[in-house]
């Protein structure tokens, strides 16, 4: 466990990162997440971690661009009674 713990601080520094092994270590030590809280780590080992271009859409893109997300104008809702009551008939 406390070397697996060292490898993961050593990669989260990007240097010699090996994503394969670190993953195997992982899954060796049998500790889990709570088990890696538990032994102090402070980072997020970067194996958990997916670089913003890995994410792929492939059948769901036609489903994403339909979805859309209202946006709903909180400016002076504790200030102004109307304003506060027209919010709240939006957000329903």
């Amino acid at each position: 466990m406390a070397s697996f713990k060292k490898e993961v601080v050593f990669a989260s520094n990007g240097l010699n990162y090996d994503r394969a092994r670190q993953i195997k270590a992982f899954d060796d030590s049998k500790v889990g997440v709570k088990g890696l809280l538990d032994a102090g780590i402070q980072e997020t080992p970067q194996f958990f971690v997916m670089p913003s271009g890995d994410i792929c859409y492939k059948k769901s893109d036609s489903i994403l661009q339909k979805l859309q997300i209202p946006i709903i104008n909180l400016q002076d809702i504790d200030k102004d009674a109307m304003r506060h009551k027209d919010a709240i008939n939006e957000i329903k």
